[in-house]
């Protein structure tokens, strides 16, 4: 997250049993690999339907989290501030860590192919989980899964946890250079996300959403992002060759 935030703090009482250090530290691919686990081979989850798909596999993570004791109680505190269209967030000073609640029974956003071209669309927790790991692979970043949490009846948010991180803001034309100057390709696709948002590919990867209020620069001039969306290149598709 980005610097010049206020910075919030909160403990979590002793009598609460979930904390940072009691969720193990493979929880986020443990997790995805559950959500693996329940696709068939013809690519439904569980044999469900598109239309039922997202309310089993929020039911597949509920199982995951209530096995793992990761069902966090209802003490726990809530978001302080609006994150943004994905998350809720909070801050703690005394670790360094920002707290993510992504927004009651939705799990952000990710990027879909239709014949050829990228469309943004509602993610389920699958594609957020596996997210948050490419996230890690791709920008060292140290994201941990922290559990699941009931902000009001009917609902649920994914909690996470993300190191804070120091940087300069850019502009969008700053971080265009920079994530070339850093060998990422720049694609023609603006817009997936906030408004002439940029994107770009990398290592199989193409990372969507580039923008100034969620990418910093470090002081060399080399990119920091932290809540950009990310998804593997389709396999029709090789590295540089767009349709």
């Amino acid at each position: 997250m980005p610097a010049g935030h206020e910075a919030g703090s909160f403990r979590i009482e002793n009598e609460l049993p979930t904390t940072v250090s009691q969720a193990p530290s493979d929880s986020l691919r443990d997790a995805a690999s559950h959500l693996r686990a329940c696709l068939r081979s013809d690519g439904s989850f569980d044999g469900a339907d598109d239309f039922e798909r997202p309310e089993k596999e929020w039911e597949a993570l509920r199982v995951w989290a209530e096995t793992r004791g990761l069902i966090l109680p209802a003490g726990f505190p809530p978001p302080e501030r609006d994150g943004g269209r994905e998350h809720d967030v909070r801050y703690d000073a005394t670790t360094g860590l920002w707290w993510k609640y992504t927004k009651p029974n939705l799990a952000g956003y990710t990027v879909s192919w239709t014949d050829g071209k990228p469309w943004l669309h509602n993610a389920l927790p699958l594609d957020y989980l596996e997210r948050m790991l490419w996230q890690n692979e791709l920008f060292g970043d140290e994201v941990k899964l922290i559990g699941l949490w009931r902000p009001g009846p009917h609902e649920w948010s994914i909690i996470t946890t993300q190191p804070h991180v120091e940087g300069q803001k850019a502009t969008l034309a700053e971080l265009e250079h920079a994530f070339a100057e850093s060998g990422f390709e720049i694609l023609p696709w603006r817009g997936l996300g906030y408004a002439e948002s940029l994107s770009v590919r990398k290592d199989g990867f193409d990372v969507w959403d580039i923008h100034p209020a969620n990418v910093l620069l470090t002081e060399s001039g080399l990119p920091l992002p932290f809540d950009v969306m990310i998804t593997p290149i389709p396999h029709r598709l090789s590295s540089g060759e767009h349709e």
